[in-house]
């Protein structure tokens, strides 16, 4: 009985950290119809810049997250200036939604089933996002934001 439960357990925690991202919208379910809303957060008392990314952008953006180590959550600070990006992807006419936070290297993925917190050491979604943004942004915000996601602080 003993040996059965261990069986049981290692089969069920194999399943279940196969795909950290099972039960999220996927590269593999990304189609034209998918929209993937960027949210620069960086204002305080006015709207932030926002804009959609392509097919194409959505799916490098996710192929990165998918290969992100896991990490502990951590709090996000509550100061007025740049924030992170926040992601927003929609499938029409299903329910499906996800969203992903992105702020200094830290990176909250979450869906209606399933939240994980990742790491992204190296900043690159965030410096991937800021690019995917040069045509909504000034160059002086660009700058700004550049000069944040280049800082080492956490």
């Amino acid at each position: 009985m003993r040996m059965f439960c261990i069986l049981l357990f290692a089969s069920l925690f194999l399943v279940c950290s196969s795909d950290k991202n099972m039960n999220m919208l996927n590269t593999n379910q990304i189609d034209d119809s998918t929209t993937a809303e960027v949210e620069l957060k960086i204002f305080s008392g006015r709207e932030n810049p926002t804009w959609e990314l392509s097919t194409k952008q959505t799916v490098d953006f996710l192929l990165l997250v998918k290969d992100l180590p896991e990490t502990d959550a951590k709090s996000r600070p509550d100061g007025l200036g740049y924030q992170g990006f926040q992601i927003v992807l929609t499938a029409p006419g299903t329910k499906q939604r996800r969203e992903i936070s992105v702020f200094k290297g830290i990176v909250d993925d979450k869906s209606e089933k399933v939240e994980i917190h990742l790491s992204d050491k190296d900043k690159k979604l965030e410096k991937l996002l800021l690019q995917s943004g040069a045509s909504h942004l000034s160059p002086e915000l660009s700058d700004i934001v550049r000069n944040e996601i280049n800082s080492n602080d956490k």
